[in-house]
Protein backbone atom coordinates (compact mmCIF):
# COMPACT_ATOMS: atom_id res chain seq x y z
CA UNK A 1 0.00 0.00 0.00
CA UNK A 2 1.05 3.51 -1.14
CA UNK A 3 0.46 6.64 1.05
CA UNK A 4 -0.24 9.33 -1.13
CA UNK A 5 -0.09 13.28 0.50
CA UNK A 6 -2.26 15.32 -1.60
CA UNK A 7 0.29 18.18 -3.64
CA UNK A 8 0.25 21.19 -2.14
CA UNK A 9 -1.47 24.27 -4.80
CA UNK A 10 1.99 25.57 -6.49
CA UNK A 11 2.46 28.49 -8.86
CA UNK A 12 4.28 27.39 -11.43
CA UNK A 13 7.07 29.86 -12.32
CA UNK A 14 6.34 31.83 -9.31
CA UNK A 15 6.95 29.70 -6.35
CA UNK A 16 10.32 27.64 -5.89
CA UNK A 17 11.15 25.33 -2.92
CA UNK A 18 11.88 27.74 -0.25
CA UNK A 19 8.94 25.92 3.01
CA UNK A 20 7.98 23.14 0.16
CA UNK A 21 11.07 20.96 -0.16
CA UNK A 22 10.39 18.73 2.57
CA UNK A 23 13.28 16.17 0.83
CA UNK A 24 15.77 18.68 0.13
CA UNK A 25 16.06 18.75 -3.43
CA UNK A 26 16.37 22.33 -3.92
CA UNK A 27 20.28 21.67 -3.96
CA UNK A 28 19.81 19.37 -7.15
CA UNK A 29 17.55 22.15 -8.67
CA UNK A 30 20.22 24.47 -8.12
CA UNK A 31 22.55 21.91 -10.41
CA UNK A 32 20.36 21.62 -13.27
CA UNK A 33 20.11 24.96 -13.19
CA UNK A 34 24.07 25.45 -13.69
CA UNK A 35 23.66 23.02 -15.87
CA UNK A 36 21.33 24.18 -18.22
CA UNK A 37 22.67 27.51 -18.08
CA UNK A 38 26.04 26.42 -19.12
CA UNK A 39 24.78 24.95 -22.65
CA UNK A 40 24.51 26.49 -25.62
CA UNK A 41 22.87 23.68 -27.67
CA UNK A 42 19.38 22.75 -27.72
CA UNK A 43 19.01 19.96 -24.78
CA UNK A 44 16.30 17.46 -23.97
CA UNK A 45 16.28 16.28 -20.25
CA UNK A 46 14.40 13.18 -19.43
CA UNK A 47 13.07 13.06 -15.50
CA UNK A 48 12.52 9.58 -15.10
CA UNK A 49 10.83 7.84 -11.93
CA UNK A 50 7.82 5.60 -11.06
CA UNK A 51 4.39 6.69 -10.70
CA UNK A 52 4.05 8.77 -7.37
CA UNK A 53 7.80 9.44 -7.06
CA UNK A 54 7.59 13.31 -7.16
CA UNK A 55 8.38 13.87 -10.79
CA UNK A 56 6.03 16.45 -11.45
CA UNK A 57 6.31 18.07 -8.16
CA UNK A 58 10.01 18.56 -8.88
CA UNK A 59 9.78 20.02 -12.15
CA UNK A 60 6.86 22.92 -11.40
CA UNK A 61 9.06 23.68 -7.86
CA UNK A 62 12.29 23.94 -10.13
CA UNK A 63 10.82 26.09 -12.65
CA UNK A 64 9.91 28.36 -10.05
CA UNK A 65 13.28 28.60 -8.36
CA UNK A 66 14.73 29.34 -11.92
CA UNK A 67 13.21 32.08 -12.94
CA UNK A 68 12.64 33.85 -9.16
CA UNK A 69 15.64 32.19 -7.16
CA UNK A 70 16.23 32.52 -3.61
CA UNK A 71 18.64 36.06 -2.29
CA UNK A 72 22.06 34.96 -3.72
CA UNK A 73 21.11 32.82 -6.21
CA UNK A 74 21.50 34.09 -9.83
CA UNK A 75 18.03 34.14 -11.81
CA UNK A 76 18.83 31.12 -14.22
CA UNK A 77 18.95 32.07 -18.22
CA UNK A 78 16.83 29.44 -19.90
CA UNK A 79 13.61 29.91 -20.95
CA UNK A 80 11.18 27.65 -19.25
CA UNK A 81 7.65 26.17 -20.49
CA UNK A 82 5.83 23.79 -18.09
CA UNK A 83 3.85 21.09 -20.53
CA UNK A 84 1.86 17.93 -19.00
CA UNK A 85 1.35 15.61 -21.20
CA UNK A 86 -1.25 13.77 -19.30
CA UNK A 87 -3.47 16.92 -19.59
CA UNK A 88 -3.21 16.88 -23.05
CA UNK A 89 -3.19 13.00 -23.15
CA UNK A 90 -6.92 13.61 -25.53
CA UNK A 91 -5.10 14.63 -28.60
CA UNK A 92 -3.39 12.16 -31.23
CA UNK A 93 -0.48 14.24 -31.67
CA UNK A 94 1.45 15.87 -28.79
CA UNK A 95 2.91 18.21 -31.04
CA UNK A 96 -0.37 20.07 -30.57
CA UNK A 97 -0.52 20.89 -27.55
CA UNK A 98 2.61 21.54 -27.09
CA UNK A 99 2.78 24.68 -30.07
CA UNK A 100 -0.25 25.80 -27.39
CA UNK A 101 1.35 25.66 -24.86
CA UNK A 102 4.50 27.27 -26.26
CA UNK A 103 2.04 30.14 -27.85
CA UNK A 104 0.56 30.64 -24.46
CA UNK A 105 3.70 31.46 -22.52
CA UNK A 106 4.73 33.71 -25.67
CA UNK A 107 1.09 35.47 -25.25
CA UNK A 108 2.13 36.03 -21.89
CA UNK A 109 5.70 37.24 -22.25
CA UNK A 110 5.06 39.73 -24.97
CA UNK A 111 3.56 42.83 -25.19
CA UNK A 112 3.33 43.03 -29.27
CA UNK A 113 0.95 40.67 -30.80
CA UNK A 114 3.01 39.59 -33.81
CA UNK A 115 5.23 37.04 -32.52
CA UNK A 116 2.46 35.31 -31.02
CA UNK A 117 0.42 35.65 -34.63
CA UNK A 118 3.29 34.24 -36.55
CA UNK A 119 3.56 31.31 -33.88
CA UNK A 120 -0.22 30.62 -34.41
CA UNK A 121 0.23 30.60 -38.48
CA UNK A 122 3.50 28.48 -38.25
CA UNK A 123 1.04 26.02 -35.47
CA UNK A 124 -1.80 25.55 -38.20
CA UNK A 125 0.33 25.25 -41.29
CA UNK A 126 1.70 22.37 -39.23
CA UNK A 127 -1.60 21.12 -37.74
CA UNK A 128 -3.13 20.39 -40.86
CA UNK A 129 -0.58 17.77 -41.77
CA UNK A 130 -0.41 16.27 -38.75
CA UNK A 131 -4.03 15.69 -38.64
CA UNK A 132 -4.07 14.72 -42.02
CA UNK A 133 -1.29 11.67 -41.47
CA UNK A 134 -2.85 11.12 -38.40
CA UNK A 135 -6.12 10.24 -39.97
CA UNK A 136 -4.20 8.02 -42.20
Amino acid sequence: MRLTLPEPKIRIGEDGFDGIDKLGRAPLAHQLTDLVDRIDDPITIALDGGWGSGKSFFLKLWIGEHSNPPIGRPKGKARMIYFDAFEHDFLDDPLVGLVGAIAEDEETTTKSGSSINSLKKWAWKLAKPVARAGLF
